[in-house]
């Protein structure tokens, strides 16, 4: 880094200059590409592992066929075709 002062003053290394620079340079250094590096490879491996063990959950209990139907209460079904008029508007 440049000395502050005109005369003839020593370099000193930017992550001695301010508590923020050694912060960033505490994150933001080489071991971060391994770090990414290894994020990525784990959350792949977790991604199929979690498959695999959804995939023999569903094997065990036999809900392979399974499909949920979304019935509507008659209730609330009357309720909701009531069309109301809006006050603002008409």
């Amino acid at each position: 880094m440049c000395p502050l002062c005109d005369g003839r003053c020593t370099y000193w290394r930017l992550e001695r200059s301010c508590v923020y620079s050694r912060v960033t340079s505490l994150f933001d250094n080489e071991a971060t590409v391994f770090f990414a590096a290894f994020m990525a490879l784990w959350s792949a491996f977790f991604h199929e592992m979690w498959k695999r063990k959804e995939a023999e959950i569903e094997y065990d209990w036999d809900v392979a066929d399974y499909e949920e139907e979304e019935t509507i209460r008659p209730e609330f079904e009357a309720a909701v075709r009531k069309r109301k008029i809006n006050p603002i508007n008409k």
